[in-house]
């Protein structure tokens, strides 16, 4: 399956997506905030196919690290998620794949993170 990093800094919501898309079969990587996430990226680049972060993050913001990956890495795929819809726009902005609107249903994650990995429909994922 894939390799996928979660970089957020709720702990739960960290704990809950990785247990989650560990649960799916894929190969995941956390990290608590942005430098952390950045370092994750650069030290794994090779092997990683998707970056999920955070928006709003202490040290660097999910922009922020969308903007680096992109940059560096442009064959990594980036969602970022964030309760703040005004977010979306500078998300999009940096060339981010995706945005997902926190408070999120289950079943919307795994079917954007499956789409992604292009292992779902070929349907608009923004």
């Amino acid at each position: 399956m894939a390799t996928i990093l979660v970089i957020d800094d709720n702990k739960d919501l960290l704990d809950m997506e990785a247990e989650f898309l560990n649960g799916l079969g894929h190969n995941v990587l956390i990290a608590g905030n942005g430098l952390l996430g950045v370092g994750l990226i650069d030290e794994n680049h090779e092997r990683l196919d998707l970056v999920i972060s955070d928006f709003h993050l202490p040290i660097l913001r999910g922009y922020e690290i969308a903007g680096h990956v992109k940059k560096q890495y442009p064959h990594i795929k980036v969602m970022i998620q964030s309760a703040d819809t005004e977010t979306k726009q500078k998300a999009l902005s940096v060339g981010c794949d995706a945005f997902l609107i926190k408070p999120f249903k289950v079943e919307d994650f795994r079917e954007l993170v499956e789409k992604l990995l292009g292992m779902g429909s070929e349907e608009e994922t923004l």
